[in-house]
């Protein structure tokens, strides 16, 4: 849990494990920077916008 203050995708390296497949994200998460880190960490982004 983090403070509100904070936008969730900035802590997208301090919540992913490792064995992650697919992560089911929003809006927040559908930057392309953001895209290329999970495709380099072979998850896939299932963003549905």
């Amino acid at each position: 849990m983090n403070a509100i203050s904070v936008d969730d995708s900035k802590l997208l390296d301090e919540w992913l494990l490792g064995d992650e497949v697919v992560l089911y994200t929003d809006a927040t998460y559908s930057s392309q920077e953001i895209h290329d880190k999970l495709k380099g960490f072979g998850i896939k982004n299932q963003n549905p916008t």
